[in-house]
C-alpha cells in the first residue's frame, strides 16, 4: 500500500501541469474557453515499470480519474474506442452544442469513424468520404481532409471536427447521401425519380449527354444545334469500336456502326432547342432567387443596335450575398419594344421584369442605375433616370459610366486645339496607308528584320470606341517610324514614270511631316503619355466590382500625373524634352476637360459617402449621409439612418483606421457590422453595388455579337436570349446539375415525336 501510495505521489508531481484543470468540468458551460497552449495534448509520460503500473491499476478505487489517465499513457494494448473514449477526460466542455469528447462525438455521429493516422488518434467523416464530390463544392478552399481522417488529440482539433459537422460540406454531403439512397430504393418522395423513373434508362441517358452539351455549346458560344445529332452519332461509333476491339482483339474484322432505331430517337435540332430553353430557364432561376433574397439591387442598362438594325437593350444587375458579402453581377436579359424613345425603354423593361416575376423586387430594392452618356439616359426632364425613379415611385443613386465621360474628355481636347486634331488625321491616315496593303506590310517586316528590329502591326482604330484603341495606333507608329522613313526614302530613289511621280510626292511629304524634330512625332509622344493615363483611368474603373470609392481615388490619381507633365515629360514616358506651346496647351486641356467631365452632379453623393465610412462618431456620419439620405430614400427616413447611426457607434465605437487605407475597405466593414436589412445597411449597400461604369453591359453586347454572327443572322430573341442566360450566368458546366432540366423536359406537356428524326 504505501509503494502504491509513493507511485501516485511521484506521478502526480510529475505531471502537475497536465492536470492544472479542474478534472469536474463536465457541466455543459459553452461559454467558458481554455488557452489551448496551457494544456499539453502531446505529453509523453516517462516509461515506469510493470510493478508501478500494476500497483496504479489496484489503486483506482481510491483515486479513480488520476488512476485511468495514467493507465492510459502507459498502457497501449486497450481498444481504441477505450482509449479515445478516456484521454479527453479533463476537457469535457462543451462547444457549439457538442460536447469536446471524442467518444461522445462518435457515439452521436454515426459518420464518424476512429482510426489512426501513424500512432496519432484521429477520426474519419464516411459520409464526406462518400461523397467527396458533393462536399467539395461547399468546401472553403476545395478540400475535405475529414474525410480522409483528422487529428483528434486535442482542443483545436476537436473543434474543427465539431465545426465541419455544423459546416456546408457535411450539409452538403448529408443531402447528397439521402438523394443516394432515395434514388437507390427508387423513391416517390425524390422530386425526379418519380419523373425519370417513367422511362427507359436508356432514353434518360440520351438526355442527359443532350443537356450537358447544350449547356457546354452555350457557355463556350460554340453552337452545335444541326451538328450534335452527329457528333453524338459519332461518340456511339466510337464506343462500339473500342468495345469490338476489347471483346475480340485489334486484329478482328471491321463491323460498320448501325445505330439501333432508339438510339436516333431525340436526336435532332427541335429537341436541341427545347433542353436549351429548359437550361435557361434553370440557370435564371437561381440569379432570380438571388434577387429576392438580396437587400438591394442595381441595374446597368444599355442600348445597342446590331448590324441587322435589330434595336435591343440589354440589361445586368448587381447586388450583395448577405451569407458572404460578396458582390454578384448578373445578366437579366435582352429586351425590345415596339415603342419608340425612353417610353419604349421603360416598357422594355417592365415587359422583362414580368416575364422573370421580379417586377416587385425591382421596385422595393432597386437603388442605383447605371447608364451611357446618351441625352435619352440622362435627360433632367424626360431621360430614362427620371423615368425609372417614375416607374419605381422613389428616388435612386444615378450614374453616368465613368469610361464614356473620360472618352468624352479626350474628345473635347480634339476639339479645343486645332492643331491636335490636324496631327489626330494624320496619324489616323499613316497607319491605314500601311495597314491597307500587304506589300507595304511586308516591306516593313524585311526592313525591321535588315535593321535588327521587329515591326509592329498596325491596329485599326475605332472611332468610337475608348482611348486605348488610340493609344495603340500612336504607339504603333512610333515603334515603326524608322521602318517607314526607310520604306519611303526607297521609294523617292526608284524610277521616273508618272505612276511612281505621285507615290514620290506623297513620300517626300511624309518625310517631311514625320521627321525627327517635327511636329507630328513629338506630338505622337506628349499624346501617348496622356493617353497612357486615360487607358489606366478606364481600365481601372472597367473592373467588375470596382465601386464608387475606388473610382473617386483613381480618378485623383491621374489628375496628378497630368499635373505633373504640365511643366516637365512624364518621367519614363515616351515623350522628348519639346516645350512648344501647344503641348502645354494639349495637356492643360486634357486635364482640366477630365476633371471636368468627372465632376458630375453625383460627385457630392460619392462624396458624402466617403465621408460616412470615415466618420468618427455619430454626429459626423449624420452631418455627412442626412443630405444623400434624403435623396435616395426620402425625408421620411432620416429620422431612421440618425437611429442607426446613433445604435452604431453605441454598439461599437469609431473604427481604427489609416488615412491611405481604402475607402472601400472602410464600407465593407461598416456594412458587415451593421444591422441587416437597417437604413444605414442599405445605404452602404447602395454606394457599394451602384456602378460607375456600364462595361458589364458593354460585354454583355460583345457576346451578343458574337452569337448573331452572319452565320447565325436569323437567331430569335428567345434562343439569343437562352443563350445569354446561360454563356454569362452559368456556373461550368463541371458544376451543373442537369437532372432538374431533364425532369422538367419530360415532365412538361408539349407532345414530341417518338419516331426517329427522317434527316437521320
Amino acid at each position: 500500500m504505501i509503494l502504491q501510495n509513493q507511485a501516485l505521489i511521484i506521478l502526480k508531481n510529475k505531471n502537475r501541469q497536465f492536470f492544472n484543470h479542474s478534472i469536474a468540468t463536465t457541466v455543459p458551460n459553452q461559454n467558458e474557453q481554455f488557452d489551448p497552449e496551457d494544456i499539453f495534448y502531446d505529453t509523453t509520460l516517462p516509461d515506469h515499470s510493470s510493478s508501478v503500473t500494476n500497483s496504479i491499476s489496484a489503486a483506482k478505487s481510491k483515486v479513480p480519474v488520476q488512476a485511468e489517465c495514467v493507465s492510459q499513457v502507459t498502457h497501449t494494448s486497450l481498444p481504441f474506442d477505450q482509449i479515445i473514449s478516456k484521454d479527453f477526460a479533463p476537457f469535457r466542455q462543451w462547444y457549439k452544442g457538442f460536447k469536446l469528447d471524442a467518444a461522445w462525438l462518435q457515439k452521436h455521429h454515426s459518420e464518424l469513424k476512429a482510426i489512426k493516422l501513424g500512432s496519432r488518434k484521429s477520426l474519419k467523416c464516411k459520409l464526406c468520404y462518400d461523397n467527396i464530390s458533393e462536399a467539395k463544392k461547399y468546401a472553403r478552399n476545395g478540400t475535405v481532409p475529414i474525410a480522409d481522417g483528422v487529428r483528434c488529440d486535442g482542443m483545436q482539433q476537436l473543434q474543427r471536427i465539431i465545426d465541419h459537422l455544423k459546416g456546408g460540406a457535411h450539409s452538403a454531403a448529408q443531402r447528397a447521401d439521402l438523394a443516394r439512397k432515395q434514388w437507390t430504393a427508387q423513391s416517390d418522395k425524390h422530386p425526379w425519380v418519380k419523373i425519370l423513373k417513367q422511362h427507359n434508362i436508356e432514353l434518360i441517358s440520351t438526355l442527359i449527354r443532350l443537356t450537358v452539351d447544350v449547356h457546354n455549346d452555350s457557355g463556350t458560344k460554340t453552337l452545335s444545334a444541326w451538328s450534335w445529332p452527329s457528333c453524338s452519332l459519332a461518340q456511339m461509333h466510337a464506343e462500339n469500336q473500342v468495345k469490338q476491339y476489347i471483346d475480340h482483339g485489334l486484329d478482328c474484322d471491321f463491323v460498320a456502326f448501325n445505330s439501333p432505331q432508339s438510339a436516333l430517337h431525340y436526336r435532332n435540332p427541335d429537341r436541341y432547342r427545347e433542353i436549351l430553353s429548359f437550361v435557361s430557364k434553370h440557370e435564371l432561376s437561381r440569379v432570380i432567387q438571388a434577387l429576392k433574397i438580396a437587400e438591394c439591387v442595381a441595374l446597368k442598362i444599355d442600348k445597342s443596335v446590331d448590324k441587322y438594325n435589330a434595336d435591343s437593350l440589354f440589361v445586368t444587375a448587381r447586388y450583395m450575398d448577405n451569407t458572404n458579402f460578396e458582390m454578384k453581377a448578373s445578366f437579366l436579359g435582352e429586351c425590345h419594344s415596339e415603342l419608340r424613345g425612353v417610353i419604349g425603354m421603360v416598357d422594355a423593361l417592365q415587359k422583362r421584369f414580368q416575364y422573370l416575376e421580379i417586377e416587385d423586387v425591382i421596385k422595393a430594392k432597386m437603388v442605383g442605375l447605371t447608364t451611357d452618356e446618351e441625352n435619352s439616359n440622362t435627360g433632367r426632364h424626360g431621360g430614362l433616370w427620371v423615368k425609372m425613379s417614375e416607374y419605381l415611385g422613389h428616388n435612386m443613386l444615378t450614374f453616368w459610366c465613368i469610361v464614356h465621360r473620360s472618352d468624352l474628355a479626350f474628345e473635347s481636347d480634339e476639339n479645343v486645339v486645332p492643331k491636335f486634331r490636324h496631327w489626330l488625321t494624320d496619324v489616323k491616315n499613316v497607319a491605314t496607308y500601311f495597314r491597307g496593303s500587304s506589300y507595304r506590310q511586308e516591306n516593313l517586316h524585311e526592313i525591321a528584320a535588315n535593321l535588327g528590329e521587329t515591326a509592329k502591326h498596325f491596329p485599326r482604330h475605332h472611332e468610337v470606341r475608348f482611348a486605348e484603341h488610340l493609344a495603340n495606333v500612336v504607339l504603333a507608329v512610333l515603334s515603326n517610324h524608322q521602318m517607314m522613313c526607310a520604306q519611303r526614302k526607297t521609294v523617292v530613289q526608284q524610277g521616273e514614270n508618272n505612276e511612281k511621280n505621285n507615290e514620290k510626292q506623297r513620300a517626300r511629304g511624309f518625310l517631311k511631316d514625320w521627321s525627327q524634330t517635327s511636329f507630328n512625332l513629338n506630338m505622337s509622344a506628349v499624346a501617348l503619355d496622356i493617353l497612357r493615363q486615360f487607358t489606366d483611368l478606364q481600365k481601372e474603373t472597367q473592373r467588375t466590382f470596382v465601386t464608387l470609392a475606388d473610382l473617386m481615388q483613381k480618378r485623383d490619381h491621374v489628375l496628378q500625373r497630368l499635373s505633373m507633365m504640365v511643366n516637365s515629360p512624364y518621367p519614363g514616358g515616351y515623350e522628348e524634352k519639346n516645350f512648344e506651346a501647344v503641348r502645354l496647351e494639349v495637356i492643360t486641356c486634357a486635364k482640366n476637360f477630365l476633371e471636368r467631365r468627372l465632376d458630375v452632379d453625383q460627385d457630392l453623393q460619392v462624396k458624402a459617402m466617403i465621408d460616412v465610412a470615415n466618420a468618427e462618431n455619430a454626429e459626423a456620419m449624420i452631418k455627412a449621409g442626412r443630405q444623400i439620405v434624403s435623396d435616395i430614400f426620402g425625408d421620411n427616413y432620416v429620422s431612421e439612418f440618425v437611429d442607426d447611426a446613433v445604435g452604431y457607434y453605441s454598439s461599437f465605437g469609431a473604427s481604427s483606421f489609416k488615412p491611405h487605407e481604402s475607402n472601400t475597405a472602410k464600407l465593407y466593414l461598416l456594412l458587415q457590422k451593421t444591422t441587416p436589412s437597417s437604413l444605414l445597411n442599405k445605404l452602404v449597400q447602395t454606394s457599394l453595388i451602384t456602378c460607375p461604369h456600364s462595361m458589364i453591359t458593354e460585354r454583355v453586347i460583345s457576346c451578343h455579337a458574337e452569337l448573331k454572327s452572319d452565320l447565325r443572322s436569323s437567331m430569335s430573341r428567345n434562343t439569343v436570349n437562352d443563350r445569354l442566360c446561360i454563356a454569362l450566368n452559368a456556373i461550368g458546366t463541371a458544376n451543373f446539375d442537369l437532372r432538374p432540366v431533364v425532369a422538367d423536359f419530360l415532365s412538361s406537356k408539349t407532345r414530341r415525336s417518338t419516331q426517329p428524326d427522317d434527316e437521320l
